[in-house]
């Protein structure tokens, strides 16, 4: 008789070992437990539904670094949890400006081809998904339930739109739902799949807070905007500005820094996931270039360059290019206004449109 055990069943196992047993190690076999077990085994019959482990491939390199959970539940397409991404966060009762503010940097930087990550939950997060998918551009949402159950119930309709066009993920099981608790679990993810945290509106000690120090302490930068000092929806922006958030007021002057971001993101991508990183970045990434540079060259040198000078010798070593070959695209890239090269050392240039900002820890 074979006694392997089914592949979902399995793969449940690897991610969600605590689900089987009770406190005392006991294997668990309630009702209620193999109720549940037979739910989720049902939601990954679907097509369009997933488990990823933490032992796969296309499980998101940026959440691994995070201590991600074992497993994601996904509702949607796996490989676009790979796309470099901007977490964007806010209120649930969002001022009439952070609707206006959401909805015009949504807009902008997705023309760069970052995708959203949202929470779905009332307020910013729900505009910054709309926005994401008026704009068909990839939005990630988060979710602290089953990826089966709409938080809230209202939000059920736009959470399909996300999983038909984008992903909706979570580690929580398929029926699983909303609790107090699943909450810091699910901001942490937001926090840990996305190159970078973006506050619109916050009060003090929200959600949106503690997402924010999440994606700090994780060491990944958090732009904030300011707002009304009267205001108690900005006191959390203020706050986080005080610990060394940076303060924008505007799309364009995220770029510069996004774009250090990006190169090193879609560098370690393009090893694995080529094909994915062609599509989402033809010249690279979207990012304000003239002609397209694209390849694996291009994308180990962007990954290597940085603020820091760096003489030949040293991107040599770090790419592996011959410096030969490093001359010719340094040279096209000093043309284009993308790299300045200084007594023989090369660092990017910031978007000329945008002033240099001091940086976390600077």
């Amino acid at each position: 008789m074979d006694t392997t055990e089914p592949p979902d069943l399995a793969r449940l196992l690897a991610a969600t070992p605590g689900k089987f047993s009770d406190p005392h190690g006991a294997l668990t076999n309630t009702p209620e437990f193999m109720e549940s077990l037979a739910g989720a085994l049902r939601w990954l019959e679907h097509p369009n539904h997933h488990l990823i482990t933490c032992r796969d491939p296309c499980y998101p390199p940026l959440l691994k670094r995070a201590n991600g959970p074992l497993g994601l539940f996904v509702d949607g397409e796996p490989l676009l949890l790979q796309q470099p991404s901007l977490a964007v966060i806010g209120s649930r009762n969002p001022s009439v400006d952070g609707i206006a503010n959401t909805r015009d940097f949504v807009r902008a930087l997705t023309t760069t081809g970052l995708g959203i990550v949202s929470g779905l939950a009332a307020g910013i997060d729900s505009v910054a998904h709309r926005e994401a998918l008026d704009c068909e551009a990839t939005t990630i949402a988060v979710v602290g339930t089953g990826p089966d159950v709409a938080y809230p119930l209202a939000h059920r309709a736009l959470q399909e739109q996300i999983a038909a066009a984008g992903a909706v993920v979570t580690e929580q099981w398929p029926g699983s739902p909303p609790r107090r608790e699943h909450f810091p679990a699910r901001n942490r993810i937001i926090a840990g799949l996305s190159l970078a945290t973006l506050v619109m509106e916050s009060a003090i000690g929200s959600g949106t807070v503690i997402t924010a120090e999440a994606a700090a302490n994780l060491g990944r930068d958090v732009f904030t905007v300011p707002g009304n000092i009267h205001n108690p929806l900005y006191r959390g922006n203020h706050a986080l500005l005080r610990g060394g958030a940076i303060l924008v007021q505007s799309a364009e002057e995220l770029l510069p820094d996004l774009n250090f971001i990006v190169q090193g993101a879609l560098s370690d991508l393009y090893a694995t996931h080529a094909a994915l990183v062609e599509r989402l970045a033809p010249a690279p990434f979207r990012f304000p270039l003239e002609k397209p540079l694209v390849g694996p060259d291009y994308y180990s040198l962007w990954g290597a360059l940085g603020e820091t000078p760096r003489d030949m010798g040293t991107l040599s070593s770090m790419t592996g290019l011959t410096t030969a070959k490093l001359s010719v695209m340094l040279m096209e890239l000093v043309a284009l206004g993308q790299v300045i090269r200084n007594n023989g050392r090369y660092r990017l240039s910031l978007h000329p449109t945008a002033p240099q900002r001091a940086r976390r820890g600077t």
